[in-house]
C-alpha cells in the first residue's frame, strides 16, 4: 500500500486520516497492473480445462467439508498473536518467537482444514490464510531487524543502527514457494543529496 505515497517516511507514520485508505487504493492499483503485465509477459501457456477444473476443485475444498472451524474463529486466534501490545508494539525476541510458533501451528494444522458452509465463508477462509502468512512474514522480518526504527521498537535492541540497518528487508517466494528474505540498501547517496537522510532512516 505504500505505493500510494511517494515519500520516504511512510513506514514510520500512521493516523486517523484517509492515508491508510490511500495506501490500499494505490497498492491495489499498482499490484493489479503489475500482475496483469506479469501474466502477459510471463511466457507461460494458458492452463488447460482439466487443470482449471483441478484448481477450482481445490479452491472449493473448504465447502466440501461437513464441519470444522469457521474462519472467524481462527481469525480471532491470529489476532491474539498479532495485536497484544507486549508482542507487537513493545517487541522482544523471545515473545515474538512464541507468537510466531503459535501462528505457524495455525498455518500448518488449522488453516488447511477450515470449514466454509457458503461462498461468503469461503472468501473468509482465504482471507484467514493470507492473514496468517502476513503475520508470519511480519514476525520473521521483525526478528531479523535487530534494532529499533520508527514504529518498529525492540526492547532487546532499543537503539537505531544506521551503520548496520540502513536497508530494507524484502520477502519473496523461493522455488518451493517458501519465504526468502533479502536486504536492499537504502539509496543513501541520493537521500543525502536531497537532504532527507534522517527522514529516510526512520522508515
Amino acid at each position: 500500500g505504500d505505493a500510494a505515497t511517494r515519500g520516504y517516511v511512510v513506514g514510520a507514520s500512521s493516523g486517523i486520516t484517509y492515508l491508510n485508505l490511500a495506501w490500499a487504493n494505490g497498492g491495489g492499483s499498482a499490484a493489479g497492473g503489475g500482475a496483469g503485465e506479469f501474466a502477459q509477459n510471463s511466457g507461460q501457456e494458458a492452463h488447460s480445462g482439466a487443470k482449471w477444473e483441478s484448481e477450482l476443485a481445490e479452491a472449493l475444498r473448504p465447502m466440501e467439508r461437513t464441519g470444522g472451524l469457521l474462519p472467524d474463529v481462527v481469525y480471532g486466534q491470529l489476532q491474539t498473536q498479532a495485536m497484544p501490545p507486549e508482542v507487537n508494539i513493545f517487541r522482544e525476541g523471545e515473545r515474538m518467537q512464541r507468537a510466531l510458533a503459535h501462528v505457524r501451528t495455525l498455518q500448518e494444522e488449522v488453516v488447511p482444514n477450515l470449514f466454509a458452509p457458503d461462498f461468503h465463508e469461503l472468501v473468509k477462509c482465504y482471507e484467514v490464510e493470507a492473514t496468517a502468512l502476513t503475520t508470519d512474514l511480519m514476525y520473521e522480518a521483525a526478528l531479523l531487524r535487530t534494532e529499533s526504527r520508527g514504529w518498529h521498537y525492540r526492547e532487546d535492541f532499543p537503539q537505531r543502527d544506521d551503520t548496520g540497518w540502513l536497508k530494507w528487508i524484502v520477502a519473496e517466494p523461493d522455488e518451493k514457494g517458501e519465504p526468502d528474505f533479502r536486504y536492499v540498501s537504502v539509496p543513501r547517496k541520493r537521500l543525502e543529496e536531497l537532504g532527507i537522510l534522517e527522514s529516510a532512516a526512520a522508515v
